[in-house]
């Protein structure tokens, strides 16, 4: 939003706007500064209104050491969500077609993360066990996922490359191999689920534990 006023207003000039580096940072700053200000009344609401959860590991250890955080805050992920939303709103440029599938990856995963809380907070009232979504179920949303952004990448990446040439949005990078190798649609949509099946899961499994969800979602945010 910011990048297109900007750009209007500047009449599309080389200001130190249209720089990728100069807006990640400024977005950077921007997703830190709307986090802290929003978190405190997320975290006093959700609170309020006894949305919390006990941290729970296949780990017997793990579980007497997160004993003590009985009715931590859980849904804490929305912060992080308006966050990265706020800064790529105001910063990116909305009509790149990778920031809409970056928007849209995140929203999907997010409604699915806030499904699955929802499902274990309100556990009790179905008199179920506390488990929100079943392993099969995520599983199935997050192969979804991948194999929707694949299709749609792959088709983009064809349509703005010659026909009949090898574009390099196909190519499967590996290290000391200088030109990688060739995807068809079908290994490409394979890599796809096993980043986004692998990435989402990968926080699942940090979610919990001291500072780990939070520092691998600092660095990939």
């Amino acid at each position: 939003m910011l990048y297109q006023l900007l750009n209007w207003y500047f009449n599309n000039k080389a200001y130190a706007y249209q720089n990728v580096m100069f807006r990640a940072t400024v977005a950077l700053l921007t997703a830190f500064a709307v986090s802290m200000f929003i978190a405190p009344p997320i975290i006093r609401t959700l609170k309020k209104f006894k949305i919390g959860d006990v941290p729970e590991f296949d780990n017997e250890e793990a579980n007497r050491l997160m004993a003590m955080k009985g009715q931590t805050p859980t849904m804490g992920g929305i912060i992080i969500l308006i966050g990265i939303f706020s800064a790529t709103i105001l910063w990116a440029k909305l009509a790149n077609f990778y920031v809409s599938m970056g928007m849209f990856c995140m929203l999907w995963l997010g409604l699915l993360g806030m499904a699955d809380d929802y499902l274990k907070l309100t556990s009790f009232r179905r008199g179920s066990g506390r488990d929100g979504l079943k392993t099969w179920e995520k599983l199935i949303f997050q192969i979804g996922l991948g194999v929707i952004l694949a299709y749609f990448v792959f088709k983009h990446g064809s349509s703005n490359w010659p026909a009949g040439s090898d574009g390099p949005f196909r190519q499967f990078t590996i290290p000391f191999y200088k030109h990688g190798l060739s995807l068809s649609m079908a290994a490409f949509s394979i890599i796809a689920v096993l980043v986004i099946a692998g990435t989402s899961n990968g926080v699942n499994l940090t979610d919990g534990m001291d500072g780990l969800a939070t520092g691998c979602m600092i660095l990939v945010g």
